[in-house]
Protein backbone atom coordinates (compact mmCIF):
# COMPACT_ATOMS: atom_id res chain seq x y z
CA UNK A 1 0.00 0.00 0.00
CA UNK A 2 1.47 3.55 -0.42
CA UNK A 3 0.45 6.07 0.79
CA UNK A 4 1.08 10.27 -0.05
CA UNK A 5 3.57 12.27 1.89
CA UNK A 6 1.63 14.96 3.11
CA UNK A 7 2.58 19.08 3.17
CA UNK A 8 2.45 18.47 6.90
CA UNK A 9 5.40 15.98 6.66
CA UNK A 10 7.35 17.58 3.43
CA UNK A 11 9.85 19.33 5.53
CA UNK A 12 10.95 16.02 6.93
CA UNK A 13 11.15 14.75 3.11
CA UNK A 14 14.40 13.79 1.42
CA UNK A 15 14.15 11.76 -1.06
CA UNK A 16 14.49 8.03 -0.99
CA UNK A 17 15.11 5.73 1.43
CA UNK A 18 14.22 3.15 4.04
CA UNK A 19 11.72 4.19 6.32
CA UNK A 20 9.21 2.94 9.76
CA UNK A 21 5.84 4.69 9.44
CA UNK A 22 2.76 5.52 11.04
CA UNK A 23 -0.43 6.02 9.62
CA UNK A 24 -4.15 6.55 10.78
CA UNK A 25 -6.93 6.50 9.00
CA UNK A 26 -4.89 5.88 5.76
CA UNK A 27 -2.62 8.61 6.21
CA UNK A 28 0.55 8.85 6.87
CA UNK A 29 1.10 10.98 10.03
CA UNK A 30 4.87 10.82 10.94
CA UNK A 31 8.27 8.81 9.64
CA UNK A 32 11.68 8.03 10.38
CA UNK A 33 14.32 7.76 7.99
CA UNK A 34 16.47 4.32 8.84
CA UNK A 35 19.76 6.02 7.83
CA UNK A 36 19.02 8.76 10.16
CA UNK A 37 18.67 6.33 13.26
CA UNK A 38 21.72 4.00 12.41
CA UNK A 39 24.58 6.81 11.09
CA UNK A 40 27.50 5.66 9.24
CA UNK A 41 25.96 2.12 8.87
CA UNK A 42 25.51 0.50 4.87
CA UNK A 43 21.71 0.21 4.78
CA UNK A 44 20.48 -2.93 3.32
CA UNK A 45 18.73 -3.84 0.19
CA UNK A 46 15.22 -4.02 1.24
CA UNK A 47 14.48 -7.40 -1.22
CA UNK A 48 17.11 -8.74 1.50
CA UNK A 49 14.59 -9.90 3.82
CA UNK A 50 16.92 -11.33 6.33
CA UNK A 51 19.49 -8.56 6.65
CA UNK A 52 16.41 -5.64 6.93
CA UNK A 53 15.11 -7.94 9.80
CA UNK A 54 18.58 -7.66 11.64
CA UNK A 55 18.20 -4.36 11.64
CA UNK A 56 14.68 -3.91 12.14
CA UNK A 57 15.59 -6.38 15.81
CA UNK A 58 18.27 -3.82 16.93
CA UNK A 59 17.25 -1.61 20.59
CA UNK A 60 17.93 1.31 19.21
CA UNK A 61 14.59 1.34 16.96
CA UNK A 62 12.81 0.73 20.48
CA UNK A 63 11.90 4.76 21.41
CA UNK A 64 11.39 5.53 17.81
CA UNK A 65 8.53 2.35 17.37
CA UNK A 66 7.02 3.51 21.09
CA UNK A 67 6.67 7.19 19.71
CA UNK A 68 5.00 5.65 16.55
CA UNK A 69 2.80 3.37 18.43
CA UNK A 70 1.87 6.48 20.53
CA UNK A 71 0.08 8.10 17.39
CA UNK A 72 -2.43 5.45 17.04
CA UNK A 73 -2.70 3.45 13.80
CA UNK A 74 -0.63 1.08 12.35
CA UNK A 75 3.46 0.95 12.41
CA UNK A 76 4.64 -0.23 9.02
CA UNK A 77 8.06 -0.74 7.37
CA UNK A 78 8.73 0.79 4.15
CA UNK A 79 10.52 2.69 1.59
CA UNK A 80 10.05 6.32 1.00
CA UNK A 81 10.34 7.63 -2.68
CA UNK A 82 8.36 9.96 -5.45
CA UNK A 83 6.93 11.84 -2.42
CA UNK A 84 5.36 8.33 -1.14
CA UNK A 85 5.93 5.82 1.65
CA UNK A 86 5.23 2.35 0.30
CA UNK A 87 5.07 -0.33 2.95
CA UNK A 88 7.38 -3.58 2.42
Amino acid sequence: MAFKITESLAAKYKGAGLAVAATLNEKIVAFHYIRDLFPGEEMPDPADRGAVEELMSRCTLVPVVRELQGLGGQLHFGMLSGWEFVSL
